[in-house]
């Protein structure tokens, strides 16, 4: 995959599909801020095995608006690691930060795939100037709670300032850190008619 200007996805497919390529780019380039068309054509990516362009477009759309930020994770972390998450997909928001940490990663055996991005929600609000003083406040009480859980899972003693290091891997993920798609504890990712939005835009 090769991009232009770092914005639209430009696939290198058979000739067979440059139809389905041209199509996919317009739905884009009609759409740029469109968090939903986004999200879509980020699916038909992923569904095609088309991966970075898949977490390019579900990249934009959280950036756009958070309201996939369930689905899209689910799906992505069959593919990545937590820190390649925090890269290439979720967007530097506390909120989406700290709901993938205690949705996807809530079972104590991805205690230490929580703790880190609970730690990157925290860098995030010491940053983030146009959170208030009161969301400052909450999210980084929430993520101080997470990781001193996370460290009292792992038997690591919690320092606030440092954040500490984190546990052993998550016994429930693969060398790479990925979640297992097939593990039949984990729910299967859903449309947002049926999950709960973090944030309206």
């Amino acid at each position: 995959m090769r991009s232009d200007g770092g914005e639209v996805p430009v696939l290198d497919l058979p000739s067979g599909d440059r139809r389905e390529e041209i199509h996919l780019r317009r739905a884009i380039l009609a759409a740029p801020a469109d968090a939903d068309q986004l999200y879509q054509v980020g699916r038909v990516y992923f569904q095609r095995a088309l991966y970075d362009a898949a977490f390019a477009c579900w990249k934009r759309s959280l950036v756009q608006n958070t309201k996939w930020w369930e689905t899209i994770g689910r799906w992505a972390a069959t593919r990545l690691s937590p820190d390649e998450l925090i890269r290439r997909v979720l967007p530097p928001h506390p909120e989406v930060l700290l709901r993938v940490a205690e949705t996807i990663y809530g079972r104590p055996e991805f205690s230490s795939a929580r703790r880190q991005l609970a730690s990157r929600a925290l860098r995030v609000v010491s940053q983030a100037s146009w959170l208030s003083a009161d969301e400052r406040r909450r999210y980084s009480a929430e993520a101080q709670e997470m990781i001193a859980a996370c460290d009292r899972e792992s038997g690591v003693s919690y320092n606030a300032r440092s954040a500490g290091p984190s546990g052993p891997r998550d016994a429930g993920a693969d060398s790479a850190g990925r979640v297992d798609p097939f593990n039949s504890s984990l729910r299967r990712p859903r449309e947002p008619a049926t999950e709960r939005a973090s944030n309206e835009g």
